[in-house]
């Protein structure tokens, strides 16, 4: 936790520095790692307001701001009832992210974390095995051991006891090679 908190101070202070010296673009990148780091905390509330706040600092909607993690400001914006919000702002990814697999990581994501909200399992699962096969084929274990790890609470879910501990098990062995 000590970590978040550094990394918040980090990111806040980063904030101040390029709304002084008018550093466009930059502060829509730490606006959305500051929502993520506090829905990593489960601190939905104020990862409700930097997911607004990254919305307001948007000011063309046709530019594909930098942002890796934005499955949680989607959760963020659904857990607060923005639902149509965070529907929206799913589809305009989809819409600006053309050829980017980077960015297609997080359309699946985000699709995933809908799923979930409509309570439909299936598809979510499909979103992250999408996700999880991209993951491996662009070389990124640091999402893969994540998408594993909410796989295997959806299978767990479900009651694929022999899914999830193979996710769970696959997951940790990414990160133990990570470490």
């Amino acid at each position: 936790m000590m970590a978040l908190e550094h990394a918040k101070d980090t990111l806040l202070e980063s904030l101040a520095h390029s709304t002084d010296h008018g550093l466009t673009g930059y502060s829509d990148w730490i606006l959305f790692e500051l929502c993520s780091l506090h829905a990593i905390a489960g601190d939905w509330d104020q990862a409700y307001i930097y997911a607004r706040k990254v919305l307001q600092s948007l000011e063309d909607e046709s530019i594909l701001s930098v942002n890796l993690t934005g499955w949680y400001m989607i959760e963020a914006l659904l857990r607060s009832g923005d639902i149509d919000l965070a529907r929206a702002e799913t589809e305009r990814l989809e819409k600006l992210m053309e050829n980017n697999r980077r960015y297609r990581l997080v359309l699946l994501r985000s699709q995933a974390v809908l799923a979930q909200w409509d309570d439909n399992p299936d598809q979510a699962v499909s979103h992250l095995q999408a996700a999880l096969a991209l993951a491996e084929e662009i070389g990124l274990p640091g999402e893969e051991w994540q998408i594993l790890g909410e796989l295997a609470k959806l299978y767990a879910g479900r009651d694929e006891e022999t899914m999830a501990q193979q996710a769970f098990k696959a997951s940790a062995s990414i990160i133990m090679h990570l470490a």
